[in-house]
């Protein structure tokens, strides 16, 4: 699972309190209220509900607090295993900073006066998803609608998650019916060679890298045993990165293939 955390002390982002599995929140250094008590907000959006590998989002945080002119945060997107997934990217240099916290992980945090604005302010960043599936990911978000004293006292804090998951074909049971193609790069043809637990319906379908279906390349009952099949790739499937499905019921395995005509 991977986490996304917003932090502040006075008007600098400071790392590593973001709420995570081992971290505190920003209610550890502001006091005044209790978290998410003070009537304002703070909210994640442009995290998708199913990533795509390698794939980049544009990610906002807004914090929100009538009244209030100073805004600040910290940002950390941890594995279930609490080690950082994906990558930052800072798309506003004058309000935005990578800093890599005492823990290791790697945060987003406001620069000094970095949210400057009356009522509520949007930090903007970029997240790049994994190369690989991590599972889950979830984002937690701390927000400081700070009070602009230059004290730890009077300052509202928030916070706020939401997870997001890998797209269904990227979270497939990856040894199930033993499953090998080749060969890759794919140029036209290509054999698969598989196993089947026992006898049914199979089909065979090609899905782009953002998990579109492009073709099925196979639809027949087979019986059980191996089973090695020669496959055709469409001349209109341009080259690139591809996933090729096997589904026999409810199990399915994938192997990615690069189509080079």
């Amino acid at each position: 699972m991977a986490i996304v955390s917003f932090d502040f002390v006075s008007s600098n982002g400071i790392a590593a309190f973001t709420g995570s599995p081992g971290e505190g929140d920003c209610t550890s250094c502001h006091f005044g209220t209790n978290i998410n008590a003070g009537g304002g907000s703070i909210v994640i959006t442009g995290v998708p509900t199913n990533y795509v590998l390698l794939q980049t989002y544009s990610i906002d945080v807004t914090v929100t607090q009538f009244g209030r002119s100073l805004f600040g945060f910290d940002v950390e997107a941890l594995a279930s295993t609490n080690t950082d997934a994906g990558v930052f990217q800072i798309t506003n240099n004058a309000e935005t900073q990578l800093v890599v916290a005492s823990n290791l992980r790697e945060n987003v945090t406001n620069k000094v006066n970095g949210g400057l604005s009356l009522n509520a302010h949007t930090f903007t960043f970029e997240w790049i998803a994994p190369s690989s599936d991590v599972g889950p990911i979830t984002f937690y978000a701390t927000g400081n609608a700070a009070n602009g004293d230059g004290n730890e006292f009077g300052d509202l804090i928030y916070s706020a998650s939401t997870i997001s998951t890998p797209v269904g074909i990227f979270n497939p049971h990856d040894n199930y019916f033993d499953l090998n193609v080749f060969p890759n790069p794919v140029k036209g043809k290509l054999k698969v060679d598989y196993v089947l637990n026992k006898s049914g319906w199979i089909t065979m379908d090609l899905f782009s890298i953002d998990g579109k279906e492009r073709c099925n390349l196979l639809k027949e009952k087979q019986v059980a045993g191996r089973q090695t099949k020669q496959l055709e790739i469409p001349e209109l499937i341009p080259n690139g990165i591809y996933f090729l499905s096997i589904c026999s019921g409810s199990e399915r395995a994938i192997k990615k293939i690069l189509i080079e005509h």
